[in-house]
């Protein structure tokens, strides 16, 4: 009699031929296939031969792999040590001579290169996760390019101009009656999706093609596991007859899904999406019905019936706008596309084996052997740069933050905070970003003193820029949510989002930092055409070096030499990714002749050129205009399994402080040290220069902020005069505010900040102070009450303790209004002032001792009096007032 599958399994695990693994997962395989063999699902083929088919496809796809996720190995590899090697090359020319500080900026390690395999800004010289994700972003944008400019936000009410058209784009994707725009941004959203089906695969992922995939459908977790709603089980009902189930085949049969097992199945889905993956097994469903849950990370899986079923969906469950699940698809895939192509198809595995070399390097320092591992100075090399690269794979692919209170509360605080603190920030951009790029334009080779009148230009220029893909809208940035049923803490959360948003539109944030953006980009773009009829070499050196460290080479090139240059309306002409890999297909023969390909190879390769550039554009627009850094986040935070994750405490009081001017401080230093670096490799005299003019140029830049902050509060301009001490702390305050120690700039006068903080809460970041400010409210609004109550009286009244607290909490914390440039004034004289009227009898003389204090201390007089409704004078620019 021949042995059953389980026994001849159970017989080559006793021989050692199989590990308990592979006979675990081989032995519940086979009872799945054996289970559908039984109910008759499997349309006549035997569980033996299912199982046999299974293992070698199994099999195939492992090795496959395997050689990926070798290949990357070996390339990460290569890639760190020419980076070290150039590096290193640099420190031997420079000679004992050089400055100490200098050789510190141009020395690294592996763990710098390893850390510049996720984020790099022009001095790598190969792609990163960050940069290739941005790439395909902006090939999305070129791609979507109508859509997303028919979609755009009304810079009157931010909400999106033909919202009526995103409705007709769901009936579009169910073949139902739409009109001609809608089936023209359906057909280029689904062009592009298979798109990035088709790369996810060739980089080492799976998804299967399904002809009738529609559209992709966000879930919120929190509205299918909320209790007062039924849960899970609420869930299944309220979906289950919204499906196409004809269309959703079993994996095993490929065939219908059984009526039976269908309650079963989405109860998993449902548990898996709730559990973020985390359950793997539930002993009271059905190992058919896991082996369907497995699909969820196929969001193709899930097919609803029509368009209607579709959007009663979204609005419940999902996040109730139609554009942002296509934005969302399109991001994700992105950032998986980005991991797989740099890291292979298991890209945690990789950074295990990256966090292993680490650890060799460390054990060989301490034998006293040749290591590539800095020694480090406080803390243990190894551990930091493993600490930063568990960060920066979390950033790369974030995964779901645990469900808790502290991280309601956390994000809500961290949205109010952005929505009161950033009013301001405009100005800050206005004076300050051009000095920064026209900084980083010298180092890339750019024309950098026609800064201003580029951004002149490029004020009406966001199509443009649109359809060249490397700026756009963020298109995640969204106010069009559904009213799901959720807990209290989770609506007040998604609400509260609102705030940041509100701010950064209505101040002119968003506008100022897109501008400075696109002047970036056409500049570079035309200067990049301008040189085409040059060779690589002879290009101007920083010019070069600019696509020379996104791996971009003599050969690539002369691919870009045979775009055709796309002519703007207004401009110079400019050198576009679109027609670089369109060269591809109009001279396939050159394109072939150049990089060594067959012809009909040439338009993949040409576009392999094109998202190079696309790459070295949007980082060096990054660089230029800088708003986050993965590394200054990564360093801080860890990975999911640090202490400081998203939802504790203490990851929530991290999160704070990396807001504002922490954040942008550590950014903007970690991206010019970068930049120093690759220059002081290559030229150390220009590095000097450069180091010297930033200084003066940034000095000046936090000179004109400083005193237009002071203009938007009520107050005159700071005295300037350098021959007079306050002229000289004005300065000395300019130099701080520029970005050479930002966030201490409120406490070299005074111990406490610009809010009334102390240091200590104020590196906390700005959720803590706002959790200062909200609890010495309620605790004096209590202590008012009891004393009401017990009739008891002091010499200091609670009352008025009470009600200075609380107009302090709203001159600190209102979104919009506490900071805005042009808004903070009026909202603090016109109305706050005239509550602390009301409430403080000696509000009158606290006002006027404030003034008094002021022009003791810097000389300032106020165009805006404390408690006066109406300003007094105009702003006296040119000398305090006496």
């Amino acid at each position: 009699m021949m042995p059953s599958i389980e026994e001849c399994l159970a017989s080559s695990l006793s021989r050692g031929e199989i590990s308990r693994e592979e006979h675990d997962d081989l032995v519940g395989r086979y009872r799945e296939f054996a289970d559908a063999e039984r109910a008759g699902r499997t349309g006549g083929r035997s569980a033996r031969d299912m199982l046999a088919n299974d293992a070698t496809e199994r099999y195939e796809r492992q090795r496959l792999k395997a050689l990926l996720s070798a290949q990357k190995y070996d390339q990460i590899i290569k890639d760190a040590q020419r980076f070290m090697l150039r590096r290193a090359d640099a420190l031997e020319k420079r000679g004992a001579a050089a400055a100490t500080l200098s050789n510190a900026l141009v020395r690294a390690d592996i763990g710098d290169a390893f850390a510049r395999v996720f984020e790099q800004f022009g001095d790598f010289g190969a792609p990163s996760v960050r940069g290739v994700y941005s790439s395909i972003l902006a090939e999305a944008r070129t791609e979507l390019a109508d859509m997303l400019h028919a979609f755009r936000r009304s810079a009157l009410t931010m909400r999106r101009f033909n919202r009526p058209l995103m409705s007709e784009i769901v009936d579009a994707a169910f073949g139902e009656q739409a009109s001609p725009e809608a089936k023209a941004f359906f057909e280029a959203f689904d062009k592009l999706s298979d798109k990035l089906r088709i790369r996810f695969n060739e980089a080492g992922g799976e998804i299967k093609y399904r002809r009738n995939w529609r559209l992709p459908q966000d879930h919120n977790a929190a509205a299918i596991a909320n209790p007062k709603a039924g849960g899970v089980e609420a869930w299944v009902r309220f979906i289950a007859p919204r499906l196409d189930w004809e269309a959703m085949k079993d994996p095993i049969s490929g065939l219908v899904v059984a009526e039976a097992d269908r309650s079963a199945v989405l109860r998993e889905i449902g548990r898996k999406i709730v559990t973020g993956g985390l359950l793997d097994n539930d002993p009271g469903v059905s190992a058919h019905a896991r082996a369907l849950a497995d699909l969820r990370a196929d969001p193709r899986f899930l097919q609803f019936r029509d368009a209607q079923a579709w959007r009663e969906y979204s609005d419940a469950y999902g996040s109730g706008s139609v554009y942002k699940a296509m934005m969302s698809h399109i991001d994700g895939m992105a950032r998986d596309i980005a991991l797989l192509e740099r890291l292979g198809p298991n890209p945690s595995h990789q950074v295990e084996r990256m966090k292993s070399v680490l650890a060799q390097e460390e054990a060989r320092a301490k034998l006293g052997e040749p290591t590539l591992l800095e020694k480090g100075k406080l803390f243990n090399r190894a551990a930091t740069v493993s600490r930063q690269l568990d960060g920066l794979l979390e950033l790369a692919r974030p995964s779901a933050v645990p469900e808790s209170f502290i991280g309601d509360v956390g994000a809500i605080l961290r949205n109010e905070a952005y929505g009161a603190k950033i009013g301001s920030a405009v100005l800050t951009h206005a004076f300050g970003n051009p000095v920064i790029m026209t900084m980083v334009r010298y180092l890339h080779g750019l024309p950098h003193l026609r800064t201003g009148l580029d951004l002149f230009r490029n004020i009406g220029t966001a199509r443009e820029m649109l359809q060249a893909g490397v700026v756009g809208e963020d298109a995640l940035h969204l106010m069009e949510q559904g009213a799901r049923e959720e807990i209290a803490n989770r609506k007040l959360r998604e609400v509260s989002a609102w705030a940041p948003q509100i701010t950064t539109h209505y101040s002119g944030l968003e506008a100022a930092v897109m501008t400075h953006k696109r002047a970036y980009a056409g500049a570079a773009m035309a200067e990049y055409a301008n040189h085409l009829d040059k060779a690589f070499d002879a290009l101007e050196p920083h010019l070069r070096q600019s696509l020379e460290g996104y791996g971009v080479t003599a050969r690539d090139w002369e691919v870009m030499r045979l775009a055709r240059l796309h002519e703007p309306a207004t401009g110079a002409p400019f050198l576009r990714a679109r027609e670089i890999a369109e060269a591809g297909a109009e001279k396939p023969e050159a394109v072939a002749r150049i990089l060594g390909v067959d012809p009909d190879e040439a338009p993949l390769a040409a576009q392999a050129v094109a998202r190079k550039y696309l790459e070295a554009l949007t980082m060096n627009i990054e660089a230029a205009v800088p708003s986050s850094n993965w590394r200054v986040r990564a360093s801080v935070l860890g990975g999911r399994d640090a202490g400081m994750k998203a939802g504790t405490a203490v990851g929530e009081v991290a999160r704070s402080a990396m807001m504002f001017k922490a954040g942008f401080l550590a950014t903007f230093m970690l991206t010019q040290k970068d930049l120093m670096a690759r220059e002081l490799a290559t030229n150390p005299n220009s590095a000097a220069a450069y180091a010297a003019a930033s200084f003066i140029a940034l000095t000046l830049g936090g000179m004109l902020t400083l005193q237009a902050k002071n203009l938007a509060n009520g107050k005159d301009a700071l005295p300037m005069d350098p021959a007079t001490e306050q002229g000289r702390a004005t300065w000395e305050h300019a130099m701080l505010v520029s970005g050479a120690l930002g966030i201490y700039g409120d406490f070299i006068h005074s111990d406490r900040s610009a809010y009334g903080h102390d240091l200590l809460s104020t590196l906390a970041g700005p959720t803590v102070t706002e959790a200062e400010d909200i609890f010495h409210a309620a605790h004096a609004a209590g202590g008012a009450l009891i004393d009401v109550a017990t009739g008891t009286e002091r010499e200091h009244s609670l009352d008025e303790e009470a009600e200075g607290a609380a107009i302090r909490m709203l001159r600190n914390n209102t979104p919009l209004l506490s900071t805005h440039w042009a808004l903070r004034a009026a909202y603090n004289r016109v109305i706050l002032d005239q509550l602390q009227y009301l409430a403080d009898p000696k509000a009158h003389a606290k006002m006027r001792a404030m003034e008094r204090k002021v022009r003791r201390e810097t000389n300032q007089g106020l165009w805006w009096p404390r408690g006066e409704v109406l300003p007094e004078r105009v702003p006296q620019l040119t000398e305090a007032a006496r």
